[in-house]
């Protein structure tokens, strides 16, 4: 619920007279922006910890049926692991954070711009 903060704290700095959209909207991008930083930052650590990962000891966790059906349809198991697939994590949870960022930061700038409209 950081993002509802950060869209709280966007539409309390609107200049007074605010208003449930304009402090919706500028909340919604705060939070946005936010979460694309930190987006940004989850993805560089995500590849970090995948090119460093032992890629036996994560294979080993995948069951084996699981990995047969991967080798039969002709997808290499490795290519989970390594910097690309810290990347293509932290690319996916970053759009979703992204949606949800901009819906709870617009919540919160409209609660705070309807509770504090001077």
């Amino acid at each position: 619920m950081p993002s509802a903060g950060i869209g709280a704290l966007a539409a309390y700095w609107l200049p007074p007279v605010r208003e449930a959209g304009q402090g919706a909207g500028q909340g919604a991008l705060a939070a946005m922006l936010a979460a694309v930083i930190g987006g940004i930052v989850n993805t560089i650590v995500a590849s970090i910890q995948m090119s460093l990962a032992d890629t036996a000891t994560v294979l080993s966790q995948i069951p084996p049926d699981v990995l047969r059906l991967l080798q039969e349809a002709g997808v290499d198991p490795s290519m989970f692991l390594g910097p690309t697939a810290g990347v293509m994590y932290g690319g996916m949870c970053c759009v979703g954070g992204l949606i949800i960022a901009a819906i709870l930061g617009a919540i919160g700038g409209a609660v705070v711009a309807a509770i504090r409209p001077e």
